[in-house]
């Protein structure tokens, strides 16, 4: 399953490529993502857009990081 987040790919578009992965800026790291949500008036507030490149990036991170956990406990398992 966390294949799709290790592949590196730009997509070709009319104002040049995008890219399948890409860090979000230093803002969002510090922050996170705002979610769109019901304000207490009810009406909607939209949240901060979010980039498919982003979510790439942040599985793959996730992943490389889980798959480094993993290493170290098996490696501690065997001793």
């Amino acid at each position: 399953m966390d294949k799709f987040a290790h592949v590196h790919r730009s997509y070709p578009m009319s104002n040049g490529k995008y890219p399948s992965k890409e860090q979000p800026n230093n803002k969002k790291i510090a922050e996170g993502f705002r979610p769109t949500l019901f304000a207490p008036d009810g009406s909607i507030a939209l949240g901060d857009a979010v980039e498919f490149k982003e979510l790439n990036y942040i599985f793959s991170d996730m992943y490389e990081k889980n798959n480094d956990l993993d290493s170290k406990i098996r490696i501690l398992e065997a001793k």
